[in-house]
This record gives structure tokens, sequence and C-alpha cells, in this order.
């Protein structure tokens, strides 16, 4: 009630509100559920109708850095996932990611990433954005790739399958996360001129999350630890959906969209004041 009463005041004072921004405990799902959304895999639709306009709908996203530790914190205690390619199960290994970090500390050099021991020990750190996504970032996949092709370490065979799985969940944070209106590739703000290219994006990573079992072929969306999954493909149908609207509404259409304007950070980072 709290929320539509705030939507409710906004949209007296002139404002409609387009978003609203949660974490994904159980309370907050529970909350955008009473509001009208719907979060089951089969169905997921992370809207509900304005309160004050039935014609209008309010989209609920769950914070894209919180599901990013989610994914962390899924991958660092089950220690494989996998999901299927070619009629075969692919096992994405948290052991690749500490073995980087043991190679790294005792050759003492680092391969162009920022990964760090309390980085492997996340669970001092659980809260900590920047070390999720550092763990699980491109720079990380790309030093593994290199072990395994180009340096030809044994400890790094069979990687393939981890960086793919890592390449992705960086990707998708990239799109969901753009900051910059002069960004380039996939920090890009998103515009109808490379609509296709974010939309096929998406939808693809979506397709895969959405995939992901557990090492025994069981899927993760089915399991306890859904949260991310759903989290995940909740925040890519929300941000289809109100690109889509606001990039080609018929009066005063956004230029682009920088999706890092939903982000839950604006509120933490004004209270941390």
């Amino acid at each position: 009630q709290l929320v539509k009463d705030c939507i409710v005041l906004l949209h007296n004072a002139g404002l409609r509100v387009v978003s609203v921004v949660l974490d994904g405990n159980f309370t907050n799902q529970q909350t955008a559920k009473k509001l009208g959304c719907k979060f089951k895999v089969s169905n997921i639709q992370p809207w509900f109708q304005h309160p004050c306009n039935a014609s209008l709908l309010v989209y609920v996203v769950l914070d894209v850095c919180h599901m990013v530790k989610l994914v962390r914190n899924l991958i660092a205690d089950y220690k494989v996932i996998s999901y299927e390619e070619n009629g075969a199960l692919q096992m994405v290994k948290w052991e690749y990611i500490e073995k980087l970090n043991k190679l790294q500390e005792e050759e003492g050099l680092v391969l162009a990433n920022k990964l760090k021991m309390k980085y492997i020990a996340w669970t001092k750190n659980k809260m900590n954005v920047p070390m999720a996504v550092q763990t699980l970032s491109t720079s990380v996949a790309d030093a593994i790739d290199f072990l395994r092709e180009d340096a030809k370490d044994p400890d790094f065979q069979g990687s393939e399958p981890t960086t793919k799985f890592i390449r992705k969940i960086d990707h998708v944070f990239d799109h969901l996360n753009s900051k910059n209106p002069l960004g380039t590739g996939l920090k890009a703000p998103l515009r109808l001129d490379n609509q296709d290219e974010w939309q096929q994006e998406l939808n693809n990573t979506m397709s895969f999350i959405l995939d992901l079992k557990d090492e025994k072929g069981r899927l993760l969306r089915s399991s306890r630890r859904k949260t991310c999954i759903i989290g995940f493909t909740s925040a890519i149908k929300f941000v289809l959906a109100i690109a889509t609207e606001l990039l080609r509404r018929e009066i005063k259409p956004f230029n682009y969209i920088l999706t890092y304007k939903f982000s839950q950070d604006h509120l933490e980072l004004f209270f941390n004041f």
C-alpha cells in the first residue's frame, strides 16, 4: 500500500512513475506479486497496472547488481553448474577461477584482471558489488582462455564452458548497467538504431540463463537458488519492454536509454551520505 500511495502522490504532482527497483529478497518479491507482478518461470511479468491509470504500466526490476552477487554466490557454493550444448552438458566450474587466482599469487604476475584472494574468499565481502562483477568479468575469462589456449596449461584444459558462462554474465550486466551516453559496444546506451543488436543479445542471454542447470542436469530455475535466474530474466524482460515504450512513444520519445538509471545505486548512494 505504501508503494501505491507513493505512486499516487507522484502522479498527483504531475510525475509518472515508470519503474520500481527492488533487490531480490523474498519480502520484496512478495510485495511485487501483491502489486500484480508474476515471477513464475513459466510466466514472468515484471509489471503491474498504474493505480491512477489502468492504461499505463509500472515496471518492477530486481536490482541487477544484486543479481550478479547472487550468481557469484551460486557458482561459488555449487562449485559446478552446467548448460546444455549440442546434446551434452557443459560444465561450468568455480575451480578454474580459484586456479587462476592461485597461479597469479604464486607467480607474482597478474594476467590483466583484478582477481585477488579476497574475491575467492567472498563470504567476508558478500555485499561488495565490484568484487562480484570483477570475479565474473571478461578479463577473468580472457586470462583463463590464455592459459588454456596459448600457455597450454593442463590445469585449465576443459575450461571453455566456464569462460563462456562468465562472458554471458558479464555481457548482460553491461547491457543492463549502461551509464555513458557516448558508450560503445556492450556499454552503449539503448537506441532505436541499435535495437536489433541489443534485443537479440538480451533474448539469447535470457534463454541461456533460463536453461542453466546444476551438475546433475536439473534446472536451476526450479531450485531453491532460483532468485538470480528469475531476477536476470525479469530484468531483461523489463528492459526490453521499457526501452521499446520510451524510445517509440509518440510524444517526446527518448533518444536513448541508460539502463543504469534503473539501478538501486542512486538510493543507496544518497542515503550513504
